[in-house]
């Protein structure tokens, strides 16, 4: 017979063990490259191309900073009228300002007048190009014009002539027969370089150069240009661009007091009076 025990005595300071839960181990995880496959390294791809165009962009306006500082000055009437005009010389000067600009701010009254005309220089051939019926009807027949802009704005038809613009009839004659003789020599420099050449126009021209007047050196630059090609030609007319800051006498009035020192624009001092009694 089996010893009898009693039962186990109870030990009330001993918590019981709470029963576990059967836990089930989640799936592994995937990876982004996992859950979007070609996705994922195209969304990689755009985020680079999109900070490549932000710093693009932010590169391009730090390059343009000294653009933009002269056309604030230029614009400024704070700012007096030598370091306005300084300005619009400088945009000239610099082939980061597109000729679309430059149209438009040679336009703009309010502007001292030589920098309109420093813009107004710097018009080209290239703006005839993109629309030459339409450029040259505007030149032709705007109202209210001074004088050195009509010419100015003029200037750019004959180099188009002489790159081989494709350039309207109608409003180079009517241009031809304008009062101001430099605006007529230029638009009959365009009429004689155009395909065909009109020979009328040219012997116009030749008129001028004979005579001994004061647009002889201006005709006789052109017949230069119009006897040459390529870059001497361009050269020729840049030579009768300058004749006209001086000699057209509307220009001429604009650039009294101020001349080109190497890359800046200045106001000449005026010469002393002579004092000294005469003999």
């Amino acid at each position: 017979m089996e010893p009898h025990f009693g039962p186990a005595p109870s030990e009330p300071f001993r918590p019981s063990l709470p029963s576990l839960p059967i836990v089930t181990p989640d799936a592994p995880r995937k990876t982004q490259v996992e859950k979007y496959g070609f996705l994922f390294y195209l969304g990689i791809a755009g985020l680079f191309v999109l900070l490549g165009l932000v710093g693009y962009f932010a590169y391009g306006m730090w390059s343009l900073r000294g653009v933009w500082a002269n056309i604030y000055t230029l614009h400024s009437n704070a700012r007096s009228e030598a370091e306005r005009v300084q300005a619009a010389y400088a945009l000239s000067q610099d082939p980061r300002v597109t000729q679309r600009e430059y149209w438009e701010i040679c336009l703009r009254k309010p502007l001292p007048p030589l920098a309109r005309y420093l813009m107004a220089e710097a018009v080209n051939a290239n703006t005839v190009a993109a629309d030459p019926r339409a450029y040259a009807l505007v030149v032709a027949k705007s109202e209210g014009w001074p004088g050195w802009l009509r010419v100015q704005l003029t200037r750019p038809l004959a180099y188009a002539a002489a790159d081989g613009v494709s350039l309207p009839r109608e409003p180079l004659l009517e241009l031809s027969a304008q009062p101001d003789p430099a605006v007529a020599l230029i638009a009959n420099f365009a009429l004689a370089s155009v395909t065909g050449g009109d020979q009328e126009a040219l012997a116009r021209i030749e008129s001028v150069a004979r005579a001994d007047g004061p647009y002889r050196d201006f005709a006789r630059d052109l017949l230069e240009a119009r006897k040459t090609q390529g870059e001497t030609r361009r050269t020729w007319l840049d030579k009768a661009s300058l004749w006209l800051r001086r000699n057209h006498p509307d220009s001429a009035r604009l650039w009294e007091g101020w001349e080109v020192q190497g890359q800046r624009i200045a106001p000449v001092p005026a010469p002393a009076p002579n004092l000294q009694p005469q003999a």
